[in-house]
């Protein structure tokens, strides 16, 4: 048998893995499978399978910088060799931070993890002939079914008409907006990178609100913390309009799994562009996403 996990003892992030013989009576040294180092860092959580030689399968999340995570596998020896990494799926943190497992089924291994706010369950089937062997370094990539759909693009599909409650307890909607560009950012306040963003989106409302640009930001708390939200707003003087989502309808209706997202909207009610991972500071694809929107008619 064998059991992964993560630790950042002694020194920093890493993911081991150690072998028994005896059914757990013994372990032998640990392995390990990955290391922190420079902006790439495991995380957790691990997995474990076994191959038929006595290899582990471990599967493990891990991320690339703040907003980059990758969730991998390789095969690893008990005598420490370990192949070369398979990337099964990547995404911002806030999509691939859930649960993940897999599962020995025959001569393939079924990889499962849940994703995004909405807690979406995906699953791919990888043939174990397709994992490299330990020692063997060479690329190889991923067989898999199920690939998760990019997580930015334009459309020209036309928005959803949504009703939602402002944070002043009034009924809003997308509809209400119509003629004018609309910047929908959904957000949340337990959101690290949402909070960190929230500058970008001041300065978008206060460049381009005169030009016809509403800067909207769709808050996907539960109902029981709207108070915390009203607080949170005051206290940063958030300018632009903060609209309650409890029920996460404006992620459903667009089909977005990770937080921050932005949407971009058009004079007529089209979706410009959608983007779900931090705006950057003068980030140029929302730069552009806005000016077309406002050109729109």
């Amino acid at each position: 048998m064998a059991v992964g996990w993560y630790t950042e003892a002694p020194d920093r992030p890493r993911v081991l893995v150690a072998f028994s013989s005896d059914a757990g009576g013994a372990f032998g040294a640990p392995v390990e499978v990955d290391v922190a180092e420079g902006d790439h860092a495991p995380s957790g959580p691990v997995a474990v399978a076994l191959d038929d030689d006595g290899h582990a399968l471990v599967l493990w999340l891990a991320t690339a910088g703040p907003n980059e995570a990758i969730l991998s596998l390789a095969r690893v020896s008990p005598d420490g060799k370990r192949g070369e990494e398979l990337v099964v799926a990547k995404g911002p943190p806030s999509r691939l931070g859930g649960i993940s497992q897999i599962v020995r089924a025959g001569d393939q291994v079924a990889v499962a993890w849940v994703e995004g706010v909405l807690r979406r369950v995906r699953a791919v089937a990888i043939p174990l002939a397709g994992i490299p062997a330990p020692a063997d370094r060479r690329p190889r990539p991923v067989v898999a079914s199920g690939r998760t759909p990019s997580e930015q693009g334009s459309t020209r599909e036309p928005a959803p008409d949504l009703k939602l409650v402002s944070l002043g307890g009034d009924e809003v909607s997308l509809a209400s907006l119509r003629g004018r560009a609309v910047l929908l950012n959904i957000w949340a306040t337990w959101c690290v990178p949402c909070i960190q963003e929230i500058p970008e989106l001041a300065a978008l409302h206060e460049r381009h609100g005169k030009d016809g640009l509403v800067v909207v930001g769709v808050n996907v708390d539960s109902a029981d913390t709207s108070s915390k939200v009203r607080a949170f707003v005051a206290e940063r003087k958030i300018p632009f309009a903060v609209w309650l989502d409890p029920e996460m309808r404006v992620p459903r209706a667009f089909r977005v799994d990770g937080l921050p997202a932005t949407l971009v909207i058009d004079r007529g009610g089209r979706l410009v562009s959608r983007l779900e991972r931090p705006i950057a500071p003068d980030d140029p694809e929302i730069t552009q996403a806005v000016s077309r929107a406002l050109s729109d008619s």
